[in-house]
């Protein structure tokens, strides 16, 4: 089946590999094992160079740690931000040697635990394993490599009064603070840590009932059931509750096209669409700022030589992110996966 959003051309897969900023040059030495390396840091970090999921491994914690963080702390900023404005921002300014501050907080997003680590780094200590749905206070973005490249991206985090780090992936990040609290770079942070989220969260929702749902056997009419953390009974109502934690409500029909709601059962639609061969995506300029919205213009690279269909090499998308209901949220994406 080929299904194809008003935004998001669905399609076969993912593969964020790549190269810099500035019109990069399409990346020649990057294998598929590489971007594995993300899903690798989800378990015990005894094994995570071989398991397949190694640093999302079942939580063997206390389960009496604390799953709340503290409370949203917004960075001053020196202006606020004039409606319409427009300003384009070179997200490399962001970084400060690699790390860009942003003051929000986060939740983990994985079936099992997470490792919450002394370094950016999948052989660093695990300071321990954070239980899914723990929330955390973000303290910024750490990128180590390609930031393209999802194992790449990390957070700076604190729980339970430690710093550490974790794999950006796996959290998820609300930020409530307006515009007018944020100074530019924060802004350029949070557009790119919501555009890499948005990638990773917006199919979850789209294919088996969010970060936290899962496929079941049984089908109906081409529809697959799909379940919340494995076992409980999910409904789309409470599915359209946890998208619009991250996603505006202009994006509402797009959950309505993939799922059917029957006897208290709900199923998603199987089936992906065309292989568009995407090399990579890397949002690099800050476009518009105002005091409700913030622009980012992305670059694409893909390779037309692998695709199922006629593709450019290079192409140009937008993001945007809103201030919706107290927190800023994806309002326009295109993703290629």
């Amino acid at each position: 089946m080929k299904k194809h959003f008003a935004l998001i051309p669905a399609a076969a897969c993912l593969l964020l590999f790549g190269c810099g900023t500035d019109k990069p040059a399409p990346a020649t030495n990057v294998s598929p094992a590489e971007t594995t390396a993300a899903a690798a840091e989800t378990t015990d970090s005894a094994v995570e160079t071989t398991s397949e999921n190694p640093e999302t491994a079942p939580v063997t914690t206390d389960s009496s740690q604390d799953d709340s963080a503290g409370s949203q702390a917004a960075l001053e900023s020196s202006e606020a931000v004039p409606e319409n404005a427009v300003s384009n921002f070179d997200l490399e300014q962001i970084y400060d040697e690699n790390f860009a501050a942003l003051r929000c907080t986060g939740r983990v997003i994985v079936r099992d635990g997470l490792n919450f680590r002394t370094a950016p780094d999948v052989n660093s200590a695990s300071l321990q394993t954070l239980n899914p749905e723990t929330e955390v206070d973000v303290l910024g973005f750490v990128r180590t490599g390609n930031v393209y490249n999802s194992d790449s991206r990390w957070l700076k985090i604190s729980f339970n009064g430690h710093e550490g780090f974790a794999l950006a992936e796996y959290i998820a990040v609300e930020c409530t603070a307006p515009a007018s609290a944020l100074s530019e770079q924060e802004r350029g942070t949070l557009g790119l840590i919501l555009y890499y989220q948005s990638l990773h969260l917006f199919p979850d929702y789209h294919r088996h009932g969010g970060p936290l749902g899962t496929y079941t056997d049984q089908f109906k009419d081409g529809y697959c059931r799909v379940l919340w953390d494995a076992s409980a009974p999910l409904s789309l109502d409470t599915l359209k509750q946890e998208f619009y934690r991250y996603f505006s409500h202009d994006m509402e029909n797009y959950l309505d096209e993939c799922y059917l709601e029957d006897s208290g059962k709900l199923y998603v639609m199987v089936g992906y669409g065309d292989n568009v061969a995407l090399d990579y995506v890397l949002p690099d300029i800050m476009t518009g700022q105002s005091d409700n919205a913030l622009d980012y213009h992305v670059t694409v690279h893909r390779r037309p030589e692998f695709a199922d269909a006629d593709f450019t090499e290079w192409a140009n998308d937008d993001f945007r992110i809103v201030y919706e209901d107290g927190a800023w949220k994806t309002a326009l994406l295109k993703e290629e996966y």
